[in-house]
């Protein structure tokens, strides 16, 4: 189709009844202002007529013919209309039709979208036929997607207005119901009661970010959080759900080989070399779940690949969870590949929100500390650790941060001293070890940041060999 042969969604009629209804009683302003915007309107001129009285009710004063002459005499569409722009504007209030403000508005908007909507069908056919090198057909969807992903959120949510009274009511249901059910889960369980008490679970909508430094368990962390809430939705429990889990650095495999582990007891490395015996084999066989758990294994990939690989298992099976490993090295969105690497980081959190938000699902994603962890005494995580560590706390609901002093201190063996005898060395030695001893299998998740909960630290247990995650339970 020839763009030129394209006549473009719009409504000339409805946007001089908007502007004219507006025009006879600012109050209906507060109506419209989270719905419409400027660029909404298909006439440009009728987008700056209502930015102007949008802008002269917002502080207080009335928009009419006389104040908004100041705002457009010069305006270079104004010398165009009949009569000027003060014949024009007055025009305005004999297109009231009486209708709906809101109706109007709506309508606006989904015309303004339809035509951003052929705008990029058009795009997306020219980049289509772009057989350059350098792109491929999956650059090109992920592009066209990332576009789609981001015209959806730049949609306005207007929100019912709710009175405190039941705004209240709300929340004592929801307190009801997690009284009724005995536990504090109001969300999808983590599978650790320790840390659903501190978290409440993970909450549909929200982003919750688990950051780490290498080597201290994250993957196995939320690997034990995917399986355990595909475990309780298996199992009909509170708090399950069916799982997708987005794997980058270990394809499914090498998932699968962690799942026997930590079922098995049967080191991952062990499986890999054959240490096994028959019985073992009798052991994995019993231990094949029918748990409703996904596993995507592509490299960097982008958060328009996992909004439509979500969407389409959220049609068929259903979706309650969303586990990303790792930020770091997801694919830069379409636009933000020529960008640096704190413009990249920024957009790929901002889209992941959009991610939860539009699917209702919260979504678990990993993120690799920087280095300077490691260049102070005291290595537990802080909040300015994160990478680009202003945009990944804006955008997260909940941070968390894994970290182990089993780990720190099992590479910090007490050498002897050349003036230090034996009493000295094997007193300081055997503080080591007791200190080892303390902290030995033991993982600290630092709740760093909880929108609407608590900070703190849960302790839990970690074997390294079985790559699980338990509860901790002291004497």
């Amino acid at each position: 189709m020839n763009p030129a042969d394209i006549t473009m969604p719009r409504n000339e009629k409805a946007e001089q009844a908007l502007l004219g209804e507006l025009l006879a009683n600012n109050e209906r302003v507060q109506l419209v202002a989270d719905i419409v915007r400027p660029e909404h309107f298909y006439d440009q001129f009728h987008g700056r007529i209502y930015d102007a009285i949008v802008a002269l009710v917002s502080r207080g004063a009335e928009a009419n013919p006389t104040t908004l002459h100041g705002y457009l005499r010069n305006d270079p569409d104004a010398a165009g209309t009949p009569g000027g722009v003060d014949a024009y504007i007055a025009s305005l209030y004999e297109s009231m039709a009486g209708g709906d403000v809101k109706g109007y508005a709506k309508a606006l908007l989904d015309l303004y979208q339809r035509r951003r909507c052929i705008e990029l069908g058009l795009q997306l056919v020219a980049d289509a036929q772009d057989m350059s090198v350098s792109r491929t057909s999956a650059d090109v969807i992920d592009g066209h997607e990332s576009a789609l992903l981001r015209l959806d959120d730049e949609a306005p949510r207007a929100q019912a207005l709710v009175s405190i009274r039941d705004a209240v009511t709300q929340a004592i249901d929801a307190a009801e119901t997690a009284y009724r059910a005995g536990t504090a889960l109001t969300g999808v369980t983590t599978g650790l009661m320790d840390l659903d008490s501190r978290l409440g679970g993970l909450q549909p909508g929200e982003l919750i970010i688990l950051g780490a430094r290498p080597s201290m368990g994250k993957s196995d962390l939320a690997f034990n959080i995917a399986v355990n809430a595909a475990n309780a939705k298996a199992r009909g429990e509170m708090g399950g759900a069916p799982t997708l889990m987005f794997s980058q650095e270990m394809v499914a495999r090498q998932l699968g080989a962690r799942f026997l582990a930590r079922a098995t007891g049967i080191p991952a490395d062990e499986q890999r070399r054959g240490q096994i015996d028959e019985r073992a084999f009798s052991r994995f066989a019993s231990s094949v779940p029918e748990l409703p758990l996904w596993i995507d294994s592509t490299a960097r990939v982008t958060p328009a690949h996992i909004l439509r690989r979500a969407r389409r298992l959220q049609q068929r099976h259903g979706l309650g969870l969303i586990v990303v490993d790792h930020l770091n090295i997801m694919g830069a969105p379409d636009g933000f590949r020529s960008q640096g690497e704190t413009a990249v980081i920024t957009e790929i959190t901002r889209e992941m929100k959009g991610v939860a938000t539009t699917l209702d699902v919260p979504v678990l994603l990993l993120c690799q500390l920087s280095r300077q962890v490691e260049q102070r005494e005291d290595k537990r995580p802080t909040l300015s650790d994160l990478r680009q560590s202003g945009s990944i706390e804006q955008d997260a609901d909940t941070v968390m941060f894994l970290y182990r002093d089993e780990y720190y201190l099992s590479r910090t063996e007490p050498m002897r001293r050349p003036d230090e005898d034996d009493t000295k060395y094997n007193s300081r030695y055997e503080r080591w070890q007791q200190s080892i001893a303390a902290c030995r299998n033991i993982a600290d998740v630092i709740v760093a940041k909880q929108r609407m909960g608590p900070v703190g630290t849960t302790s839990l247990q970690y074997d390294g060999a079985s790559s699980a995650f338990a509860d901790l339970h002291r004497n």
